[in-house]
């Protein structure tokens, strides 16, 4: 019996419940429908005055003290001003049986356990749209979580999500960033290798449709079990014409660009940390 299952048997975090709601939210309750789909079914959303840009497809709860009384494992979405603005609620409705999810990155971990104390925390990084494959990315716990609890959580996104089960906020940050920077970056690279091809005689177009597909193979090729970073810089330079654009990128400071890159945005990520009143003050 895998763990998933025997969390659900067991009666952990069987239903779900969500704070506020935005593509987050959606893509997990797409995941649910599909993997969990009477959990999905009996899921609930506390809007709390948020407008959704598309009316969600579950049931709206009026208070944050009937949601909880509904659902054990709750998503909490929104920006940091929001979500601040529950926390006195948030307080005298939560017990030891349920399980926040905080999605995106408006509020940390450590922020919120120096407000709810000792309470069950998941944090985590979803794509923002329906992906069947895997809309879930990472994911970061409290302590105080159990296993079969966070089993029950992974079992919303079916037995074939690729999850980092991180342990630690900084690696989540550094995750954030990549997410954000990434496809931008990927981007520019492809659009100026194809402004190359063009200037020595391939139709730009052409050109794009090329490298989308190699790099859309070399992917799939990396998440293969037996990958390894060296066998596929092998594989790479396998030709004296691959060795010589290396050396033209190499020597033109493309990696350390790359890895400053990085660094930028998970500075800026990091660089505004929201702030969030004193357990003891009035919000």
């Amino acid at each position: 019996m895998s763990d998933a299952l025997a969390a659900t048997r067991a009666g952990v975090a069987q239903r779900i419940g969500f704070i506020g709601w935005g593509p987050g939210g959606a893509a997990v309750l797409a995941g649910a429908q599909r993997h969990a789909p009477q959990r999905a079914a009996a899921a609930r959303v506390f809007l709390g005055g948020v407008q959704p840009a598309a009316r969600p497809p579950l049931e709206a709860i009026a208070s944050i003290e009937g949601l909880f009384s509904q659902a054990e494992l709750i998503f909490a979405e929104g920006d940091a001003a929001f979500l601040a603005g529950l926390l006195p609620m948030l307080r005298l409705a939560i017990s030891d049986r349920h399980v926040i999810v905080l999605l995106g990155h408006a509020l940390s971990l450590e922020q919120l356990l120096h407000h709810l104390h000792e309470r069950k925390l998941i944090r985590c990084l979803v794509r923002e749209r329906d992906d069947p494959a895997a809309p879930l990315l990472a994911y970061v716990a409290s302590p105080y979580v159990s296993a079969a609890e966070l089993a029950a959580f992974r079992g919303l996104f079916g037995p074939q999500a690729a999850l980092l089960a991180l342990q630690g906020e900084q690696p989540f940050e550094v995750v954030s960033a990549l997410t954000e920077i990434a496809p931008a970056t990927f981007h520019t690279v492809l659009e100026a290798m194809a402004d190359g091809a063009l200037m020595m005689g391939l139709p730009r177009e052409e050109a794009l449709a090329l490298l989308s597909s190699l790099l859309a193979e070399l992917g799939r090729a990396m998440l293969q079990p037996e990958h390894a970073a060296g066998q596929a810089r092998s594989r790479a330079l396998r030709s004296p014409v691959a060795a010589a654009g290396l050396m033209a990128l190499e020597s033109s400071g493309m990696r350390g660009l790359i890895m400053r890159v990085v660094r930028d945005a998970t500075q800026r990520l990091g660089a505004a940390p929201s702030h969030l009143p004193s357990s003891s003050d009035e919000i």
